[in-house]
């Protein structure tokens, strides 16, 4: 994906399987790079291709008023969208329930907990490999 959040650093909150192909990484923490804040951000990652595909972003800016968006980046050139503002975007919980949905929606499959150690552990390589090189 060319187009994506703006995001050097971030911590790994949690990852889920969607299917055989897909991983959803959750992330929080996340510094301000520029003029959108990014609170939480779940990433889906192709294991074959070993790229992002698509991204859900609770974001805010200077601009909009301490509003709380929820946001997509999608496959394309600058294709990024709003889902509208609301306070509930500023919960991690609610976040990712609703993000949840959203994936399971576009990509047909059902999202599991990744639980396992070593799985979680992948996950989190994943999102450090990511990182740096968007550091490039």
């Amino acid at each position: 994906m060319e187009y994506c959040p703006l995001i050097n650093k971030a911590e790994y909150h949690s990852s889920y399987n969607i299917g055989e192909r897909l991983i959803a990484i959750s992330m929080d923490n996340i510094p301000v790079r520029g003029a959108v804040q990014y609170k939480y951000v779940v990433m889906v990652w192709d294991k074959v291709s070993k790229k992002p595909v698509y991204f859900i972003t609770s974001e805010s800016s200077p601009f909009n008023k301490g509003l709380q968006f929820l946001g997509v980046f999608e496959e394309g050139p600058f294709t990024h969208g709003n889902l509208g503002a609301s306070d509930i975007w500023k919960n991690q919980d609610s976040f990712i329930a609703e993000a949840f949905d959203i994936i399971e929606e576009k990509f047909e499959e059902k999202i599991l907990e990744i639980k396992s150690e070593n799985d979680i552990k992948k996950s989190k390589e994943i999102l450090e490999c990511w990182l740096n090189h968007r550091l490039r």
